[in-house]
């Protein structure tokens, strides 16, 4: 495994918030995804860095598929977009980084840069 510690600088991005059931997590992301890059594509945009997940309150009380997750998804993006629908601009604050590279990241991103970013 590699990992590298390094330094965020201020990004704008792109995100969607909501408050999502447990069992709903991996059909959120996906969709919120899909959405926001079809957005930047209707822009003639990019991201401009790994898809992010930031996790602001956790029902802990109620995690067995009951819970919910009180959750922000998105992307980098190169310059401040305007929001549509549920999409909305926001910042990806400065900070420490740590990046890590594992065999099994690299296989799963034969195509793409297998280092993955994490805010701490």
């Amino acid at each position: 495994m590699k990992i590298e510690l390094g330094e965020q600088l201020s990004q704008p991005a792109l995100s969607i918030k909501a408050k999502v059931l447990e069992k709903d997590l991996p059909n959120h992301l996906e969709k919120s995804y899909e959405k926001i890059i079809s957005y930047l594509n209707e822009q003639g945009e990019k991201p401009t860095g790994a898809p992010f997940i930031a996790y602001y309150n956790i029902d802990t009380e109620n995690l067995r598929g009951n819970g919910t997750w009180d959750m922000e998804v998105g992307f980098p993006v190169s310059k401040v977009l305007s929001e549509k629908g549920e999409i909305k601009p926001a910042v990806i604050l400065n900070g420490k980084t740590i990046t890590f590279q594992t065999a099994q990241n690299v296989m799963r991103n034969k195509l793409r840069n297998p280092l993955q970013p994490l805010f701490i």
